[in-house]
């Protein structure tokens, strides 16, 4: 792993003042995250308060996410597998080359360098994949021959997971935070629902059913690589290097995700303190406007997805956003992102009297950073998830 993080503290460095990048003055700008309740996520009918809070988050002024506080057990869970981010990362090259799976494009278990943005590969961050739900999908029902069709055409959405033999604990640590975060992103699409009941659109999708029903989401576990030095001008002020020539932004195609608050940890393993105060998650709004997003602890936090855009008829947006890494030379920064998403035979269908014009709109590229596809040039009506989804992995992967 040397060599890649040589590769890896370079990138870093130019992406700190790439060339063209619009300046800003000092600090970034914080984001208004809005902020939910568990408890209000669980009644039944959500209130008009809660719904006013979802279109402020999720709406076409909004950045595409908000935070939910006081998840049962979600902050045990999320201490007991961030940390194995770094020694998964940290595993010998040819125990990590065992984990890849090319013919799901990198869906499954290890990917490094595997992600193109501009490009180039994507070398700042490893990646872990693994459903959270099922390690393999039960498709005995449809038949032998028709399951290892079905598998090897969607492998992206059925691989079966990959685990680790060095790290044990890795795949009950990754199943229970995951599985907390799908059951919670199940109340955040109910209260999704009712803004686009809300909204006058017709009949359409249901969120919540989709983050319930399906037996494909995917759990992410990042691990962006530590700077081997710190940027010149980590400790003092932003100079705005997130713009369209910084790596990584990009919007999620799925429905929803839902993302644990990220930790920053060190050489040895251990949790650490960052004061670098531009690291962390962007967002980029409508008029262009970028934003750092942190969620406060304790915190969950859920993005809208396209998939979501397309099926809400454009009542809930999609988000460009990206990762800046922490200056601080040898801290890390490990996250789990779960994709929840419609099967790989799940139509994205327009609701009644939505046309495709009126989704696109806001989506055509206009506010994307270089290098984003967009969402018109790779949804057409009529179809499904899994098409959707592979003319979008092609677009990353190549």
């Amino acid at each position: 792993m040397l060599a890649a993080r040589s590769v890896v503290s370079a990138t870093a460095r130019a992406l700190s003042r790439p060339a063209g990048a619009r300046a800003f003055a000092s600090a970034p700008v914080e984001a208004d995250v809005v902020m939910i309740d568990y408890a209000e996520l669980t009644d039944p009918s959500p209130p008009p308060s809660l719904i006013g809070r979802i279109q402020r988050a999720y709406g076409p002024n909004g950045l595409g996410i908000l935070a939910v506080s006081n998840v049962p057990d979600y902050e045990e869970r999320r201490k007991a597998l961030l940390p194995l981010a770094r020694r998964l990362a940290s595993l010998p090259e040819d125990e990590l080359t065992k984990l890849e799976d090319p013919a799901s494009f990198y869906s499954v278990g290890w990917s490094h360098g595997k992600e193109v943005f501009q490009g180039k590969p994507d070398l700042a961050k490893g990646s872990f994949y693994a459903n959270p739900l099922h390690n393999e999908v039960d498709l005995s029902a449809l038949g032998e021959e028709e399951a290892a069709r079905l598998r090897k055409e969607y492998a992206p959405f059925l691989a079966a997971n990959r685990w680790p033999e060095s790290i044990p604990e890795l795949e009950d640590a990754f199943m229970q935070l995951g599985s907390l975060i799908v059951s919670t992103g199940a109340l955040v699409g109910r209260a999704c629902d009712a803004l686009v009941a809300a909204s006058g659109v017709g009949e359409t999708s249901s969120l919540e059913e989709v983050v319930m029903q399906s037996r494909v989401p995917k759990g992410r576990l990042l691990w962006y690589f530590p700077v081997e030095e710190p940027a010149a001008d980590s400790a003092t002020a932003f100079d705005g290097a997130i713009d369209d020539s910084w790596c990584g932004w990009h919007n999620d195609h799925g429905s929803l995700t839902g993302l644990c608050r990220a930790m920053f940890v060190d050489e040895d393993g251990n949790e650490a303190s960052v004061t670098d105060p531009a690291a962390g998650l962007y967002a980029r709004a409508r008029d262009g406007t970028v934003a750092r997003v942190t969620l406060p602890e304790g915190c969950m936090g859920f993005q809208i997805g396209e998939t979501a855009q397309v099926c809400s008829g454009g009542v809930l947006q999609a988000t460009p956003h990206a990762v800046r890494a922490a200056g601080a030379p040898g801290i890390g920064r490990a996250q789990l992102a779960v994709f929840m998403e419609p099967e790989w035979d799940g139509k994205m269908e327009l609701p009644s009297g939505i046309s495709h014009e009126d989704v696109m709109r806001d989506a055509k590229g206009r506010v994307l950073p270089k290098g984003v596809p967009s969402l018109a040039g790779r949804f057409e009506v009529g179809d499904t998830f899994g098409t959707f989804s592979d003319k979008t992995l092609k677009e990353y992967y190549g």
